[in-house]
C-alpha cells in the first residue's frame, strides 16, 4: 500500500471513529444534507485559491475539500450505497453514461405519462445529473456548454422576433407550427 493510500485510509478512519459510538456528537449528527454548505464552501475556496494563484492556500483547501468528500463516502458507506474502492475504481464508459442517460429519460417519459408532477422533477433533475456526467467523460465543461448553448438560443430567438415583426406579425398569435417555420429560418440562416 502507498503512503497516500495509507494516508487516505487513516483519514477514512478518523472519520469513522468520529461517527462511532462514544466519537463526535456532532461528527454523528451529521448526513450528506447538512454537509452540503461546508461541502460547497471549500470547493469556493479552492476555486479561489486557483484563481488567485496561492499553491499553499489550495494545498490547504484540496485537503479541507477531500475531508468533505471523505466525510460523504463514509456516510454513503453506512448506509451500504457505496464506498470508497468504489468512487475510486468508478470504471464507468462513456457507453455506460449514455445508457444511463437513455434510462433516466425513459423514466421521465414514464411520469409525463402517468402526470406525476412530483416524478418528473425528480427525473428531470436525475438526467441533468447523468448529462453533466457524460460531459465529465467527455472533457467538457457542462457550465460553459449550458452558457454557450443560452447565448445560441438568444441570439436565436432575437432574430426570430425580428423576422415576425419584419413580417408584421404578432409572435402571440402565431401557432407552434409557425413558431417552428421560423426557428428553422434562423438556423438555415446560421449555416
Amino acid at each position: 500500500m502507498s503512503n497516500t493510500d495509507q494516508k487516505l485510509k487513516q483519514l477514512i478512519e478518523l472519520v469513522e471513529k468520529l461517527r462511532a459510538p462514544g466519537g463526535c456528537d456532532w461528527d454523528r449528527k451529521q448526513t450528506a444534507e447538512t454537509l452540503i454548505p461546508y461541502l460547497l464552501e471549500e470547493s469556493h475556496e479552492v476555486a479561489e485559491a486557483i484563481l488567485d494563484n496561492e499553491p499553499s492556500m489550495l494545498k490547504e483547501e484540496l485537503g479541507d475539500l477531500l475531508l468533505n468528500v471523505v466525510f460523504q463516502v463514509v456516510l454513503a458507506n453506512e448506509k451500504k450505497e457505496f464506498n470508497m474502492d468504489e468512487v475510486i475504481n468508478e470504471g464507468e464508459s462513456i457507453n455506460q453514461v449514455i445508457s444511463k442517460i437513455d434510462e433516466e429519460l425513459d423514466e421521465l417519459k414514464l411520469g409525463i405519462k402517468k402526470k406525476d408532477q412530483s416524478n418528473i422533477e425528480e427525473e428531470i433533475g436525475d438526467l441533468l445529473i447523468t448529462i453533466v456526467n457524460l460531459s465529465r467523460f467527455l472533457n467538457i465543461s457542462s457550465e460553459l456548454a449550458l452558457q454557450k448553448a443560452n447565448k445560441k438560443f438568444y441570439r436565436r430567438f432575437t432574430k426570430l422576433e425580428k423576422l415576425i415583426l419584419f413580417d408584421k406579425k404578432i409572435i402571440n398569435y402565431l401557432s407552434l407550427d409557425e413558431l417552428m417555420e421560423y426557428w428553422k429560418r434562423v438556423k438555415n440562416e446560421e449555416k
